[in-house]
């Protein structure tokens, strides 16, 4: 029976180019940056980190143009990775400076919830 160890919270912001993708990596990468989870190791004797389960929550603008196979490669563990998008985070007006490729005057805000699962016997 798998029970989810851990819940960490994450934003990430594209400000140039207008990237969900980028804006969620970063989402990712904010929210698991302090986390060491030794626990997998000495408490739940996970031997492989594989078997762990990982489900990340990602709401932002345009959550269609998320590539989620990128998202995926933002965690160190691969495995056992699902990624579930959906319409939230925020977009504000800023200035379209097309030598930084930009391609609009929007910033792309993303939030992110990350959970681990381990199996418990």
């Amino acid at each position: 029976m798998k029970k989810r160890l851990l819940i960490e919270m994450g934003m990430g912001v594209d400000q140039h180019g207008q990237s969900p993708t980028k804006a969620a990596i970063k989402a990712i990468k904010n929210a698991i940056q302090n986390v060491y989870i030794t626990g997998l190791i000495e408490i739940f004797n996970v031997k492989n980190l594989s078997e762990i389960e990982i489900v990340a929550e990602l709401a932002l603008p345009h959550p269609a143009e998320v590539n989620i196979e990128e998202v995926k490669k933002a965690f160190p563990i691969q495995g056992n990775i699902e990624v579930i998008v959906k319409e939230g985070g925020m977009s504000i007006r800023a200035l379209k400076i097309e030598e930084l490729k930009d391609i609009s005057n929007e910033i792309i805000i993303c939030c992110a919830a990350v959970s681990v699962f381990v199996n418990v016997n």
